[in-house]
């Protein structure tokens, strides 16, 4: 049977199969907004008939009734979006799924279900059927893709390359070529989201849940693919969605981006491929060092901190830097596909990976779906296909050598397809004649290779530290480029001084939504939740600011001042608080360090991920001693980043930057990895309700099993000074392991399994076996792909291993049990931390130098909390402590306002400008330490109540107390006044 009537027949059972037990949801277009209701509708309603009745009647008495009637409706749908509103929200607690938080905060924000377009306007004629809106529509995003694109002059070059073009005939035997397994497809299936379905209609949740026989016979469907050559037909479709894009008028067809939805089982094939070609094209290290898009262990701050340093260190010699920011057209629907066929020939990847790629861009239809209703089938003539998932590297392939003839002193950046040229120097004349001789460079390579840039959108900056006369012209295509103060490159606004206020600007007023939506939200009697206000100010505001702060916090001190406001004005909203509290004490009770803080720790942060990539070009600017005499000699001026990391580290106390392990590509393939299954028999065996003698009974059965293998255990501890110790025992070995105070015990566990792999390296036996009590670095080991380089260490001896005749078996032990062997290996890591004897490790993994920073960021923080007295300071002494809340909104907003000192009561008169209060019982000082523990007037009901005398307890120990100073201040009337 050919893979086209299998892949036809499996679909068929899939989707009938959840035809019959689960049934498919109807989208009905419907009011978007959450308030609408009857009788807004029925008062709607009454006020078009007035308006109908005053049109025709033109009286003063029927415009008097629907003036009142129109009136009237505006009144309804006010009180219904308030009703609604505070029904809406007040639904949010701390224990709502974050799923239906987001579903809710769309439908906030208006990112609702949008119907199709109802209209659409074209020469004139107005277009209101979805068969004719869906045509026109999949008219124009065939455009997008079709030869008349192209100059004449590279159409006829590629009519003449791909017409003498022959594909090759010998199928390699390269590795990337091997079939898939079925551990291969369970990895990917694990990484696949729960995305909408294509033409198959088949979402991955079908094929995540699929029996093991179904992914058996889908495993081999995969393989007849892979070594037959062929590609169904259906995987070459596609459904496009149109979207309108923001704020662009409706009823135009230009207004309309496509969103491609492809056949989910040939992007579950896809992600088993872009794998294996991800891994072979980084191993090898074939893409340009200076591209940073969509790279592991690589981000779009590379690139923005390489020109940063470039502009800091022109400054700092009285240079100049100019810089081209280049748009390229199109970029993914013209790319040309011959180009990506033929890289992979030059790297000699021939055979089945060839002919997927072949068969995976050619052919392509798609078909256009508004309101349910499908176009006529359009071709996609060039590019690449959008929503698949190797689409991007094939990109990255296509775009490779764009910068291979820019030769030194002009460099260059790329983030997939966002290209960047600059060059530093002295004299305006010459710099500009050399980056005028790289845009010709480049421009050679786009006429060569199809892509085309835009003249209008390419625009040029001059980064000076003064204002002075503009640099000479530069050309693309023959047309002027405009030189701007300011640009934006990738999500960040670059200006001619590089004083960032710009981009700070830009910043602050996109947030300022997000702190208007926590407003509407936050409404101190029906509003959100505490927790969830702060987890949306942490999702929604936070990243905002964090993105890019690792150039951009080094601005002058001043411009960072509305960042500041943004971030306590958040925190003030979430928590209910008033603007005489603190900020210090808003940051201690939301857990929420203070901004410049946040952006030393995004800053140390970026230099240990960019240290896991040796290859990374940024790490000449982040660890260089090279600027140090010369920034030293202009304190003037802000320093680069290799500086900055120096002060972070002398101001958090840290003595110097930790050692990071790298990431290496392991040797073997990860795909060709043997299968590593941990034991877990053990594991059904909680401590808590089993007995050690049962557990220890159990582990001999299983050492039983094993009765002809040799068994070693590891441990880690971790001491009090923070040095953790290592160790693997077994017969005649006794290996122990010191790391570095900033290694986890998660760190100190896989050194030891690493360890213990080496060890049974040097051994005779055949079999073995390794005992674990950490269950986190067995789980850690299912990953083929991870990120870790500690595991991929392990990988690589394991598979050595494999492949010599060896059978390694990883078993999951509890600790404290009683199994005198992990006990030994217990001990024997204990005294690893002190012993002379054990082994000094000191590389971390990257992960473990940010926990290294994060602790001493909250040491610097609490050095500071407890030096500035606060009324939170006696409740809350440690910035990291967690003080209780109770469920009800209103009641968090008066529990937190006594909390940091500051109610209506006590500190109304700063906002009314009148003197300060006092008790009108007694006539002291009206504070929350009198309210709650002093005043002799409510001493009996403070009794009658349980309050303590002690303010710590009676507001921050435990619920009970908490509910008590509730029930106090409702009794004593004085709740409503806090």
């Amino acid at each position: 049977m050919s893979p086209e009537s299998v892949l036809s027949q499996l679909n068929h059972l899939i989707v009938s199969a959840a035809h019959n037990h689960i049934g498919k949801t109807k989208l009905i277009p419907r009011k978007t907004v959450p308030w609408w209701n009857v009788e807004c509708a029925e008062a709607l309603r009454k006020s078009k008939r007035a308006f109908n009745v005053w049109k025709r009647k033109k009286s003063q008495d029927s415009f008097i009734e629907f003036k009142k009637l129109r009136a009237q409706t505006r009144l309804i749908i006010k009180r219904a979006k308030q009703n609604s509103w505070i029904s809406f929200v007040s639904t949010l607690h701390s224990n709502t799924p974050t799923k239906v938080v987001w579903d809710r905060i769309k439908r906030i924000k208006g990112n609702t279900y949008q119907p199709g377009p109802a209209q659409i306007i074209s020469h004139g004629s107005v277009i209101d059927d979805n068969q004719g809106i869906a045509n026109l529509l999949a008219q124009k995003f065939e455009t997008a893709s079709s030869n008349a694109n192209c100059t004449p002059a590279f159409l006829s070059h590629k009519n003449q390359v791909e017409s003498s073009f022959a594909p090759p005939q010998i199928d390699s035997v390269h590795p990337l070529n091997n079939i898939f397994s079925l551990e291969e497809l369970e990895n990917a299936l694990q990484a696949c989201p729960n995305s909408a379905a294509g033409p198959d209609d088949i979402p991955f949740i079908f094929l995540q849940n699929l029996p093991c026989t179904g992914k058996v016979i889908l495993l081999n469907l995969y393989n007849d693919i892979w070594t037959g050559h062929s590609f169904p037909e259906l995987w070459s479709e596609a459904i496009i969605i149109p979207i309108l894009k923001p704020n662009k008028p409706k009823f135009d067809v230009n207004s309309y981006r496509p969103i491609s939805l492809t056949c989910t089982m040939c992007k579950l094939m896809e992600k088993m491929i872009n794998r294996r070609l991800v891994w072979y094209l980084e191993k090898e290290h074939l893409l340009n060092i200076h591209q940073s898009g969509f790279r592991k262990l690589r981000s779009t701050a590379d690139n923005i901190i390489n020109l940063e340093s470039e502009i800091r260190e022109a400054f700092a010699n009285r240079h100049k830097v100019l810089a081209v920011f280049f748009d390229i057209e199109k970029a993914y629907d013209m790319t040309w596909r011959h180009k990506i066929l033929d890289q992979l020939l030059r790297w000699e990847l021939t055979g089945n990976i060839y002919f997927f790629v072949f068969n995976f861009l050619h052919n392509r239809t798609f078909s256009v779906r508004v309101n349910n209703t499908l176009s006529r089938k359009k071709n996609l003539q060039n590019g690449i296909p959008q929503g698949s998932v190797l689409s991007v590297t094939l990109f990255l392939i296509a775009i490779n050598d764009i910068l291979k003839d820019v030769n030194h002193p002009v460099k260059g950046g790329l983030f997939a397809d966002d290209l960047i040229l600059y060059i530093k120097g002295k004299e305006l004349q010459s710099i500009t004649s050399l980056l005028q001789r790289a845009i010709h460079t480049v421009q050679a390579w786009s006429e060569n290779n199809g892509v085309r840039f835009s003249a209008e959108k390419t625009k040029c900056i001059c980064f000076s530290q003064k204002s002075g006369q503009l640099p000479p012209p530069l050309q693309l295509q023959g047309i002027n480029l405009d030189y701007v103060p300011q640009a934006k490159f990738l999500g960040v606004v670059f200006d001619q001084h590089l004083s960032w206020k710009p981009h700070i600007d830009h910043l602050k007023a996109t947030c300022l939504k997000i702190v208007d939506l926590l407003k509407v939200l936050s409404h101190p009697i029906w509003g959100a939740d505490t927790q969830i206000l702060l987890r949306i100010y942490r999702t929604l505001l936070r990243p905002k600011l964090d993105y890019g702060a690792v150039a951009y916090s080094a601005c002058r001190p001043r411009l960072l001042t509305p960042l500041i406001t943004l971030q306590n004005s958040a925190l003030r909203i979430a928590l209910g608080a008033f603007r005489t509290s603190p900020v210090i004490s808003l940051y201690s009770i939301a857990k929420e360090p203070p901004l410049l803080f946040r952006f030393k720790y995004l800053q140390l942060s970026f230099a240990a991920n960019t240290s896991r990539n040796p290859s990374n070009p940024v790490l000449q600017h982040v660890f260089t001693d090279r600027l140090t005499i010369l920034f030293d000699r202009k304190r003037h001026l802000i320093p680069p980043i290799s500086i900055r990391l120096q002060q972070d580290l002398v101001t958090l106390g840290i003595p110097s930057f930790p050692a990071i392990l790298p990431y290496e590509f392991a040797t073997p393939p990860p795909w060709l990895i043997p299968s590593l299954r941990p034991d877990t028999t053990l594991l059904q065996f909680t401590k808590t309700n089993t007995p050690a003698s049962v557990i220890q009974t159990e582990f001999h059965t299983l050492q039983a099993t094993c009765s002809d293998s040799t068994f070693l255990y590891t441990d880690a501890s971790k001491s009090v000074t923070g040095v953790v110790g290592s160790a693997v025992v077994g017969p005649s070995v006794r290996r122990l392991l010191r790391l570095p105070s900033p290694a986890s015990v998660f760190t100190g566990e896989l050194y030891a399994l690493l360890q213990a792999c080496k060890i049974i390296t040097t051994m005779s036996a055949s079999k073995y076996c390794i005992c674990t009590d950490s269950l986190a670095s067995l789980s850690a080991l299912r990953n083929i792909y991870s990120t870790n380089p500690l595991i991929m260490q392990i990988f690589e001896v394991w598979t050595m291993l494999s492949n010599s005749g060896k059978t390694v078996r990883f078993i999951f032990v509890p600790s404290h049990t009683g199994i005198s062997g992990n006990e030994e290996a217990d001990r024997a890591a204990k005294e690893a931390v002190e012993s002379e004897s054990a082994a000094e490790i000191l590389l971390v993994p990257a992960p473990d130098a940010k926990s290294l920073f994060k602790q001493a960021i909250i040491q610097k923080w609490q050095t500071d909390w407890t030096s500035t007295p606060t009324a939170l300071q006696q409740i809350k002494p440690e910035v990291n402590g967690i003080l209780p809340l109770p469920p009800d909104r209103r009641d968090q907003v008066v529990l937190t306002r006594l909390r940091l000192g500051h109610t209506r009561l006590t500190h109304g008169y700063l906002l009314n400008r009148t003197s300060p209060a006092t008790c009108q019982q007694c006539g002291c000082r009206q504070t929350v330490q009198h309210l709650i523990c002093d005043c002799p007037h409510w001493q009996t009901q403070r009794n009658h109540f349980q309050i303590s005398p002690n303010l710590a307890e009676a507001l921050g120990s435990t619920i009970p107390n908490v509910v008590n100073i509730l029930l106090f201040l409702k009794h004593i009337k004085l709740f409503e006044c806090i």
